[in-house]
């Protein structure tokens, strides 16, 4: 938190995406998710149910640019 604190960029999108890997990847993927949120950040949470860590790169990437780049 203190590093997050300390950036000195103003506003920073952030996509977070994880696919169906278990209670404990997923609950992580969602504390990271609120961690980066703040006053000046965009933080997108993606639940890829379908995808695991071995095919969730490139649908991750696809719903990362549509999300950021609309």
């Amino acid at each position: 938190p203190a590093l997050l604190k300390a950036n000195v960029h103003p506003k920073k999108h952030v996509y977070v995406g994880v696919g169906k890997e278990g209670k404990i990847m997923v609950g992580d993927a969602k504390k990271l998710t609120k961690l980066l949120k703040g006053d000046q950040n965009e933080v997108y949470f993606d639940y890829l149910p379908d995808e695991d860590h071995a095919s969730i790169g490139h649908q991750a990437i696809i719903n990362a640019f549509k999300l950021l780049y609309r």
